[in-house]
């Protein structure tokens, strides 16, 4: 499903993670997203993304879900935003 973004072998996010990743993520923000004009999925690849090029996977998944939560909340913010302008200037 998604590409890793790691350098190195050991850094790699699995697609089996990055796939279940995913489809929670999706969960989460189908509504918010949807109420956006953007779509959970586009927002969930930008976030994960995000997160793979600054934490490995072993690291990301040894913390507790706030410590997630936390990490990942700078780049649903980002991608949010870019998203919507994306989106904003594509119906004009």
């Amino acid at each position: 499903m998604g590409s890793v973004a790691c350098s190195s072998p050991e850094h790699e996010w699995s697609s089996d993670y990055q796939d279940d990743w995913m489809a929670g993520c999706q969960f989460i923000l189908h509504e918010w997203a949807a109420l956006s004009g953007i779509t959970s999925k586009d927002l969930c690849r930008c976030t994960l993304n995000g997160l793979m090029e600054h934490w490995d996977q072993a690291r990301y998944m040894a913390w507790d879900q706030d410590t997630k939560d936390g990490a990942a909340s700078p780049y649903v913010a980002e991608c949010w935003e870019s998203l919507i302008k994306t989106n904003r200037f594509a119906t004009f």
